[in-house]
């Protein structure tokens, strides 16, 4: 097969996954950045805002809303934009205890970061600033409504007190959860609890998609939203964006090594399709080709028949999508009440 990727370059992917095997997880962990996000102020803002801008159109705002997040990573301040948008609670979900929950200091400037980003009514960061994050918007201005359902600055202010106060209590605060690593958890008592469940850049990662969207499924009310970005690219294993496709199964299992959380290059119809099967309803879906963004990612030089199996009967669709949000719906069963998608309402 011809492909892309130097001999030398695959030897040397081949060589950091059997690498895994001798050097402690938590090494590669540390040499990562402790998670994919980051614990700025502007990173977070600029995720939850380009969410909820991109959500309008389903007549959806956080306000009263349970809301929980699979994978925050390094960095809990996407939940505490949300609770600072009126959500009633936030709740973060990690396979790795990443999150700063127990380091009051961080935990705290993001708080205050995000109140006065809000105060400010700061526009939505644009690509120039983050070029990687997805959903791109046509209007990045600050969403107005924001403030007027949540009823006041002086109202977001005692949102910013009470989650700094809370970080001293001995069950910390009960409006924002972090619970890792949740796959060892009992998440029975959370079935039903959640009006929406939402990723950014996590999904690809997962080594097992179909229990994790069935886990979302159980734990969304019914009527529930559930929404995911999900990068399909090599996250630089390539030189092409989507080079990790020329791998054979035999090959990439040496480069994943004893990773848990590495890529795994599922394209976007099945997770469609694993979400399907879960019971989702696909409410949505926003893709983003190769070449249409130069910032996420240029025309690749590999076409599909390059591609290794299973890989070589993908359709052109998938073969050409950088990213994609998809938007889910948990339906509610006759005589079930479904949740609100409207804040008040």
């Amino acid at each position: 097969m011809i492909t892309e990727f130097s001999f030398a370059n695959k030897l040397l992917q081949v060589a950091k996954g059997l690498a895994t095997y001798v050097v402690p997880t938590n090494w590669y962990l540390s040499r990562s950045g402790r998670g994919g996000s980051t614990n700025d102020a502007g990173y977070c803002y600029c995720v939850w805002l380009r969410h909820l801008r991109t959500l309008e159109k389903f007549g959806w705002n956080p306000v009263q809303k349970k809301i929980c997040e699979l994978g925050p990573g390094n960095s809990i301040g996407v939940g505490i934009a949300a609770l600072l948008s009126g959500a009633e609670s936030y709740t973060g979900l990690d396979a790795v205890p990443y999150s700063t929950v127990e380091q009051k200091a961080q935990i705290t400037k993001i708080i205050n970061d995000l109140t006065l980003l809000f105060q400010k009514r700061a526009p939505i960061p644009q690509p120039e600033q983050y070029p990687q994050i997805v959903p791109q918007l046509e209007d990045y201005s600050f969403p107005s409504w924001i403030l007027a359902e949540v009823d006041s600055l002086a109202n977001l202010t005692a949102t910013k007190t009470s989650l700094i106060e809370g970080l001293d209590g001995p069950e910390r605060n009960p409006r924002l959860k972090y619970l890792a690593p949740y796959q060892h958890i009992d998440l029975s008592g959370y079935s039903r609890s959640y009006d929406a469940i939402f990723s950014q850049a996590v999904f690809e990662h997962i080594g097992n998609p179909t229990q994790t969207y069935h886990l979302i499924f159980d734990l969304l009310k019914p009527g529930g939203l559930s929404w995911h970005v999900i990068d399909f690219r090599s996250h630089g294993l390539s030189a092409d964006w989507n080079g990790h496709w020329t791998y054979p199964e035999w090959l990439w299992s040496l480069v994943v090594g004893h990773r848990q959380f590495f890529l795994n290059r599922i394209p976007l119809s099945a997770h469609l399709a694993l979400a399907t099967q879960a019971g989702f309803e696909v409410e949505g879906v926003m893709t983003y080709a190769e070449g249409e963004h130069q910032t996420l990612a240029k025309k690749s030089r590999l076409n599909p028949t390059q591609f290794a199996k299973p890989f070589d009967r993908m359709s052109r669709e998938d073969a050409s999508t950088v990213s994609g949000m998809i938007f889910l719906k948990k339906p509610a069963a006759e005589g079930e009440t479904e949740t609100s998608h409207c804040g008040l309402n």
